[in-house]
């Protein structure tokens, strides 16, 4: 098991780090090495690193994904936009539909995040998804299909707190 698999992410870094100085061509040591920085909160270092995967790969939407969901993190959503367009059309996964969908919502293009949530589902219904789409639709006025979305999430994965929030804070929204 990895030190990064352990939770050892400062032990992490620095083994990954030490991988790239004796192999800088080692696109999986990079990788790890920027998950395990996003981990310790080091947004602008790993922010760095997955630029240069991306330009060391730039089809492989696997690093787009992680670069543009780093972007956001960092409220740099324009970025994390551009991205995430990127990964949905070299890897267009559940994963890749929803964060774009949710960046969308988010930098409020609504309609057009509702469109590539929904995609996403269609791919895998991920509870995390389902709530996005509800919160979506709560921003268009849309309550009761909210409404059905938190409680997909909430039959997915039970224990889902922010979906019961949200759920709660739609069912007093309704006329």
């Amino acid at each position: 098991m990895s030190l990064a698999h352990l939770g050892r992410f400062d032990e992490a870094v620095q083994a990954f780090q030490r991988s790239l100085e004796l192999r800088p061509d080692m696109i999986g040591a990079r990788q790890n090495l920027d998950m395990a920085l996003a981990s310790l909160e080091r947004m602008d270092e790993a922010i760095e690193h997955y630029r240069a995967a991306v330009a060391a790969q730039p089809t492989n939407g696997v690093l787009h994904y992680n670069l543009g969901l780093a972007l956001a993190s960092n409220n740099r959503l324009d970025d994390a936009i551009v991205h995430l367009r990127l990964a949905v059309k070299y890897n267009p996964d559940a994963a890749t539909h929803s964060g774009l969908g949710y960046a969308l919502v988010i930098k409020g293009q609504v309609p057009q995040g509702i469109t590539h949530l929904r995609q996403s589902l269609q791919l895998k219904p991920y509870p995390l998804t389902h709530d996005r789409l509800g919160q979506a639709l709560m921003r268009l006025g849309q309550v009761d299909q909210a409404i059905t979305q938190f409680r997909q999430t909430l039959k997915l994965d039970p224990d889902f707190a922010p979906a019961q929030q949200h759920l709660d804070q739609a069912m007093k929204m309704r006329p």
